[in-house]
């Protein structure tokens, strides 16, 4: 039987409520016989470093997206933590910050690997690397620190076309997608603030908006 190598993806807290679309896509380019992925989204957690710490525990690494702003707040403290409980462990970002601030964030000691622009194919060739155990030269769109310490930017990845990745597996995590959609219709948000197609029609189903006479 084929082991199946745990990756775990981290959802800062913020102050907003979109879904972790990032986090679902680059953990549906995984196979699944081959790859567990567990999502923990820190807004739907009240100790939500215990959860990540719990699920931690023999996975290949953990993977975080990071937001300008109130996000690296949270993502810092938890990487510290995450590499002082589990030094073996490595810790990868990606999104937005981590892509426009590569070589900023690696001065960072506790995170080991920034991967820039579309994650989905560099994400699945950099998860084999640590299966193999192999060093992260050639992989297209990291910038890595190297065992003496050095910073080190790969090639850039061209950006493709998004209709050419893998479909979003939203069953991956059921909390990811079903969860916080719940708790936002029950807590009656503004439909307004949903910056997603998806997530508009999602929460109307959940909570049809009255219908005026």
């Amino acid at each position: 039987m084929t082991q199946r190598h745990k990756v775990v993806l981290y959802n800062p807290r913020s102050l907003f409520w979109t879904m972790p679309l990032g986090l679902i896509a680059v953990g549906s380019a995984l196979d699944s016989a081959r790859f567990e992925v567990k999502i923990v989204d820190a807004r739907l957690h009240d100790d939500p470093l215990a959860v990540l710490l719990s699920e931690a525990r023999g996975a290949l690494y953990i993977g975080m997206g990071v937001l300008t702003g109130e996000p690296i707040r949270d993502s810092l403290a938890a990487t510290r933590i995450l590499k002082k409980e589990n030094p073996g462990i490595p810790v990868v970002w990606g999104r937005w910050h981590p892509s426009l601030f590569p070589t900023e964030c690696l001065k960072e000691a506790a995170v080991d690997v920034v991967v820039i622009g579309q994650g989905e194919t560099t994400f699945a060739e950099l998860v084999e690397r640590y299966v193999v155990g192999g060093d992260l030269q050639g992989v297209a769109g990291l910038t890595w620190r190297n065992s003496s310490g050095e910073i080190i930017r790969n090639q850039a990845r061209p950006t493709v076309d998004v209709n050419r990745s893998p479909p979003h597996n939203f069953g991956r995590n059921d909390h990811t997608l079903v969860r916080p959609l719940q708790q936002l219709a029950r807590w009656r948000v503004d439909r307004d603030m949903y910056s997603f197609p998806l997530e508009k029609a999602a929460v109307e189903r959940l909570h049809p908006a009255p219908r005026l006479s």
